[in-house]
């Protein structure tokens, strides 16, 4: 077969992976925060139609990236076709990532680098969700690759493109507030190692930095006309139950998130990965491994998840970006074996071990792609214990056991997140603090509301009813994620 031919086939074969499983059903599950980033998202347009260029920071997160993307649907009625850009553009960008590491790393490491995100199940989760997440984690990731690029190369373009996407990230979440000084951190010992000297490091960082403040700029105008009430919303947040939290979690909390939402295949490529970089030398004498770009990689992964320990709130999203980076190195170490000229049996392992991976993550999806946000580890799932866990997936399952209740139209149901709930639900739906008030019918026990601390009322209210035996519970990944109730049971 022609080799054009070939290559127009993988591209399109990956440009489906990317994006077909991702538009479908996006009306599926319905997450609490996504009802808050719409409304966000409308404000933000009206105050950009009115030229209210000063007021269109809405939250301090600030999520603008995500209200750019949304805006273009704002006025849809289906809330598919409201979620639709968000999720086209998250794939693009995946497709952007996968041309930077091409350009760096060759065609086999760019390809990889688009199968390993489009099929890595904790990203396509999140990149589902009308939120600003997974925005976040592509961009950072954008960033970091196109400076790696720029370090081979020398074109300017790609420090501009590193210094865009960190602004990006940063207006997508502050915790891209880290691109800055990790940048930094890398151009610092690029000019240790390669002996810059003063007047080219200060070039570059210069070149980066004025591109990442037209990026914040561009991206929201706000900082140009008021800076300074920006940077107030922005505080904001550091003082705000979002950083503050009454439900913390311990520092220890992430690494449980990276070995329960990664899948196996992760695990292992990573610890190639990490071998990789200690005995690359005995796999092939001539070895052209770009160590230094894994370093990178798993240095930024480690250093976002410690970053994130400091906030008191805890959430396994929040470490999302971390994992794009370990599926980073774990593209370049794999593109780096399969591309070996050695008689060893490593290449056609590699090629193996990811086709293998791309088929199994892919088999995740596939199973019950309406539901990933559900995802766990097979291989640590029997950890998992009574962990906090859920953003709504699995509601939607107890509503359809509920509407086959006879006189459906006539029950009410108590369970956290109602709107999200009644959404699906034929009957009417109440907070779940009110199911005593005599006119609950069932209760929903989510499990999201476990290990919220001795003095949450969700605790109080998980208690009560664990010595009850629930009349159904939902399953998703192997996991319970909520438990029925008839109070008239009791």
């Amino acid at each position: 077969m022609d080799t054009r031919v070939v290559k127009v086939l993988v591209i399109a074969g990956l440009m489906l992976a990317v994006f077909v499983p991702r538009v479908l059903d996006l009306d599926a599950v319905r997450s609490p925060d996504e009802k808050r980033w719409l409304a966000n998202t409308s404000g933000f347009v009206t105050k950009f139609a009115h030229g209210q260029i000063d007021q269109l920071v809405q939250q301090p997160h600030p999520g603008i990236t995500t209200q750019w993307l949304g805006a273009l649907t704002i006025r849809a009625d289906d809330w598919a076709i409201k979620k639709l850009p968000l999720v086209v553009g998250q794939g693009l960008l995946i497709l952007l990532i996968g041309y930077i590491f091409w350009r760096r790393w060759g065609a086999w490491t760019g390809g990889l680098a688009i199968a390993l995100l489009a099929t890595n199940p904790f990203l396509f989760a999140h990149t589902r969700v009308y939120a600003m997440d997974s925005l976040l984690a592509l961009f950072l990731l954008l960033s970091v690759a196109a400076l790696l690029l720029w370090q081979k190369d020398t074109q300017t373009r790609y420090l501009v493109l590193a210094g865009v996407a960190g602004a990006a990230a940063l207006l997508s979440k502050l915790p891209g507030v880290i691109i800055v000084p990790f940048t930094g951190l890398v151009l610092i010992y690029w000019a240790w190692r390669h002996k810059w000297g003063t007047k080219l490091l200060t070039r570059t960082s210069v070149i980066w930095l004025v591109a990442f403040a037209i990026g914040l700029i561009i991206f929201l105008p706000s900082i140009a006309v008021a800076p300074l009430g920006v940077y107030g919303e922005f505080a904001e947040l550091f003082r705000s139950d979002e950083y503050l939290d009454a439900h913390a979690a311990p520092a220890t909390y992430y690494l449980g998130s990276l070995l329960f939402f990664s899948t196996p295949a992760q695990m292992l490529l990573l610890v190639i990965a990490i071998g990789a970089l200690a005995w690359h030398q005995r796999v092939a004498k001539d070895s052209k491994l770009d160590r230094t770009a894994i370093v990178v990689f798993l240095l930024f992964a480690v250093l976002f998840t410690v970053q994130m320990m400091i906030g008191l709130k805890k959430g396994d999203r929040y470490v999302l970006p971390s994992f794009l980076f370990l599926d980073a190195s774990a593209a370049i170490t794999l593109g780096w074996l399969v591309t070996l000229k050695t008689k060893a049996l490593w290449r056609p392992a590699a090629l193996v071990l990811a086709t293998l991976t791309i088929i199994w993550q892919a088999g995740i999806i596939v199973t019950d792609y309406q539901h990933q946000l559900a995802y766990v580890n097979p291989l640590t799932r029997s950890l998992f214990g009574e962990r906090r866990h859920g953003w709504g997936e699995g509601l939607d399952l107890a509503a359809k056991y509920l509407n086959s209740k006879p006189n459906v139209d006539s029950l009410t149901v108590a369970t956290v997140w109602p709107s999200e709930f009644e959404s699906k639900f034929v009957g009417r739906a109440i907070n779940a603090h009110q199911h005593d008030n005599g006119s609950a019918d069932y209760v929903i026990i989510y499990r999201s509301m476990l290990a919220r601390g001795p003095d949450a009322w969700e605790t109080d209210l998980v208690t009560y009813y664990k010595q009850f035996t629930p009349e159904h519970i939902i399953r998703l990944s192997g996991i319970e994620m909520a438990w029925i109730y008839n109070r008239s049971a009791l």
